[in-house]
């Protein structure tokens, strides 16, 4: 399926190595073009290029090229009728989380949303959630699909320290802290899967497109895994 480019894209130079391009109109679909919009530029432009995708736009870097207003004129012609029909597929990953129903989030979100802890709990886990795109920490997903009946803002302060795994919401989104970090998201649980490791040859465990679901696992499960280090097969959380 071919998109008008006036509709969909507008483009901004930043620098000499940096385009900025925003997706405008896109609706419904705009994570579906902008994914397809960067494995385009990925097919034509290979190493050459770096891509960080935001909600809804693209960041093109060419660290060792100058862009030209020529090279500029080559994306649009690129991007001009994006086929969004035959673009790659994510990956399906079902994840396990350890919910604590005594942790001070999880009782402050059922109190806001005036449901008990169990129903928030079926509600997150009951859910297919979509990785829209990576960013705040390496490896860091930010996942749309989470219930409406979920939905409450950020919190007024952040705290100094989100342990590693996190499984925090927020905004409208759920997403996982790959690391220890600031963050002002409400955690309902954790996941004990590494999300970012420098040391595997793709460092980022999730991509754009990619789908998840949790499923609940024991505390003493929880406690087992981390400490034996049992996630680490990443082959094992493919489902489908």
């Amino acid at each position: 399926m071919g998109y008008p480019l006036p509709s969909v894209f507008t483009y901004h130079h930043m620098n000499e190595h940096a385009l900025l391009i925003n997706l405008v109109n896109g609706g419904e679909n705009t994570l579906l073009l902008r994914f397809a919009a960067a494995q385009a530029l990925k097919k034509r432009y290979g190493n050459n290029i770096v891509i960080n995708q935001g909600v809804a736009s693209l960041l093109a870097l060419w660290p060792a090229l100058v862009i030209t207003k020529e090279q500029i004129e080559e994306v649009k012609q690129l991007l001009e009728n994006l086929d969004v029909e035959n673009i790659e597929a994510g990956t399906h990953w079902r994840l396990p989380i350890f919910y604590d129903k005594n942790a001070t989030d999880l009782q402050t979100v059922a109190t806001q949303l005036h449901l008990n802890i169990d129903e928030v709990i079926t509600l997150h886990e009951s859910a297919i959630y979509t990785v829209s795109f990576i960013g705040f920490l390496p490896g860091f997903p930010y996942l749309t699909g989470l219930p409406e009946s979920l939905a409450l803002p950020r919190k007024a302060a952040p705290v100094a320290q989100v342990s590693k795994g996190s499984v925090a919401i927020a905004a409208g989104f759920c997403g996982i802290y790959p690391q220890a970090s600031p963050g002002g998201w409400y955690v309902l649980g954790n996941c004990p899967v590494p999300l970012f490791d420098k040391e595997r040859e793709q460092p980022f465990f999730l991509r754009s497109m990619d789908t998840i679901s949790f499923h609940g696992i024991t505390e003493k499960a929880w406690k087992s895994a981390v400490k034996e280090n049992k996630f680490t097969d990443l082959n094992t959380y493919k489902h489908g």
